[in-house]
């Protein structure tokens, strides 16, 4: 299963944050169509989104259960 739990950007790069099950997320950087950069790492949810606001540097849009908000 795999579930979209966050976007943001780094530069230009979109950069996303997805839920692969069972304390497994994944972090992909996509700078082209062509290419795209992942890092699979085990974490809780609070750590996983720490992480990801950590590689992006313009905010970070939270996708979850009726919750969008964007971090300046």
């Amino acid at each position: 299963m795999l579930d979209l739990i966050a976007k943001g950007y780094n530069g230009e790069t979109p950069v996303y944050l997805y839920r692969l099950g069972n304390y497994k997320y994944e972090i992909e950087k996509k700078p082209n169509p062509y290419f795209s950069e992942s890092e699979v790492f085990d974490a809780g949810y609070i750590e996983a989104l720490k992480k990801m606001e950590e590689v992006v540097d313009d905010g970070v849009m939270y996708h979850g259960e009726n919750i969008v908000r964007i971090r300046p």
